[in-house]
């Protein structure tokens, strides 16, 4: 019984593995720029950071996508710095083509946050827009985080160079 259930598991590996060399798939590190929004903005001034993601085809103009982050915001007056962290996944739907072109996407996840001597973890949800080009994604997002001492919010600008495939 173990054998068959091992040479099962094998099985399912090597499918999972050989699907994964015929689908389109993108590694993209980018620049990003946080305009503060609603209660944020009254604390912080803009944020700067780097993204990190990872995009992987599935159906005829979807594909999904982890990305991981880093946000610095400067106080404003006697309000403390602040920098997030954010870790989320989502979907994009492309209207053209298969990881090509004009997309709309969304994306939820987890935001750490600090500050002070302050520091949480908070449920994130972005809708969003961009266009991708051969070499470079350009992505347009509205950040909104549930915190215990109201919402963050932010318009995310994300840059991104996507590495060549191997």
């Amino acid at each position: 019984m173990v054998g068959k259930l091992y040479c099962l598991l094998i099985s399912i590996l090597v499918l999972v593995v050989s699907m994964q060399k015929t689908l389109a798939q993108e590694v993209s590190a980018g620049v990003d720029v946080a305009l503060p929004a609603g209660d944020l903005s009254k604390a912080v001034g803009n944020g700067f950071g780097l993204s990190a993601r990872y995009e992987n085809e599935f159906g005829k103009r979807m594909s999904w996508l982890v990305d991981a982050g880093f946000l610095s915001f400067s106080g404003k007056g006697s309000a403390k710095s602040i920098t997030m962290v954010p870790l989320q996944a989502g979907l994009k739907y492309y209207f053209q083509d298969q990881i090509n072109g004009l997309y709309v996407m969304g994306e939820l996840g987890f935001h750490l946050v600090s500050g002070g001597s302050k520091s949480e973890t908070d449920f994130g949800v972005a809708p969003g827009i961009g266009y991708y080009f051969s070499d470079f994604d350009l992505g347009l997002k509205f950040q909104t985080i549930n915190s215990p001492q109201g919402n963050y919010d932010y318009i995310g600008f994300r840059a991104a160079y996507i590495f060549p495939k191997r």
